[in-house]
């Protein structure tokens, strides 16, 4: 489900040009004088006009999902000042916070990948940062990994049959007590691999 907000902003020029340059956000003018600035399938609409009569940031923080927020935080903090850095919060997110050039607190956030327990379905994982992840007694059967960083991570009683590693990176993970008939790194058969080194 994607969002989309209305929102006030004292210059048209200069959000445009903050979302654009600073966050890397797609910005295009839209219909009505307005501006839209959008990442990740979230939306920011701008607009000058006073349809509120009280315009301003208001008590409130806009918050947009990204999906590899690490490389997204590395890209953008230099740009800007950072309201919190990129940090694991209580309630399961990564996320990380900017002040733009309205005054509006815009957070953006992942959902922390630490632990997937009992997982029954095959899962399809792209582009993403599961580094120092736990994965434990869970069926990733078939499931397919493509460009994904999962360094330092461990998988412990996992069904990993018939799973596919593309363009993984898998330095300093372990696999231990798991099931890998059929287990694919780059299209070598992890049995043919374990074969060849027990020779």
């Amino acid at each position: 489900m994607s969002l989309t907000l209305l929102l006030y902003c004292k210059s048209l020029a200069a959000t445009r040009e903050f979302y654009r340059e600073a966050l890397g956000f797609e910005v295009s003018v839209s219909p009505g004088n307005t501006l839209t600035a959008t990442l990740h399938g979230s939306s920011l609409i701008f607009t000058e006009s006073d349809l509120w009569k009280s315009p301003g940031p208001g008590a409130f923080t806009v918050y947009i999902a990204v999906t590899d927020i690490a490389r997204y935080f590395e890209a953008v903090k230099g740009n800007l000042e950072v309201e919190w850095p990129l940090q694991e919060m209580s309630h399961g997110s990564r996320e990380f916070a900017v002040k733009d050039c309205n005054g509006y607190l815009v957070a953006f956030q992942a959902r922390a990948p630490h632990m997937m327990q009992r997982v029954n379905r095959s899962l399809i994982v792209e582009d993403s940062n599961l580094a120092n992840s736990r994965f434990s007694d869970v069926n990733l059967e078939n499931a397919s990994f493509q460009d994904a960083n999962l360094r330092n991570s461990r998988f412990l009683d996992v069904n990993l049959s018939g799973a596919n590693f593309t363009d993984v990176d898998l330095s300093g993970a372990s696999i231990v007590d798991c099931r890998v008939n059929g287990l694919t790194i780059d299209g070598v058969l992890v049995s043919e691999l374990i074969r060849a080194h027990q020779r």
